[in-house]
C-alpha cells in the first residue's frame, strides 16, 4: 500500500492504470484504490478509466486479504465497496501523506 500512496502523492496515474489493468488481482486492488484517491484529490479520470475501474470493482474474483487483524479470502467487490473506499481515503487524508518513505523505487 505504501507504493500506492507514493504513486498517488506523485500523481503517477500511468503506473496505477497499469496495476488496475494487470493480470495480478492484488495489483488490481492497489491500482483501483490509487486511482480512487487521485480522483478524490481532484484529478480527472477519463470515461474509459472509470469504466475499467467499474469492471474491476464489480468482478467476482476472490483474493487473500487482511483487514486489521482479520485475514481471509474476500471478493474484490467487497474490498472495494463504497464504505471501505471511504474508510481507506479517510485513513489516507488523516495520515501525514508526505512522510511516507519507500526504500525501493516503484516500477516505471
Amino acid at each position: 500500500m505504501l507504493q500506492t500512496i507514493y504513486l498517488v502523492n506523485n500523481n503517477r496515474k500511468e503506473q496505477l492504470l497499469k496495476w488496475l489493468l494487470s493480470n495480478n488481482r492484488q495489483n488490481n486492488i492497489y491500482g483501483f484504490v490509487g486511482l480512487y484517491f487521485l480522483h478524490r484529490n481532484g484529478s480527472k479520470l477519463s470515461k474509459q478509466e472509470m469504466k475499467s475501474m467499474n469492471t474491476v470493482k464489480k468482478s467476482n474474483y476472490r483474493i487473500n486479504s487482511c483487514i486489521g487483524c482479520s485475514f481471509g479470502n474476500r471478493k474484490m467487490s467487497k474490498l472495494l465497496s463504497n464504505k471501505r473506499l471511504k474508510s481507506y481515503y479517510s485513513w489516507y487524508t488523516r495520515s501525514d501523506k508526505n512522510t511516507f518513505f519507500i526504500e525501493t523505487p516503484v516500477e516505471k
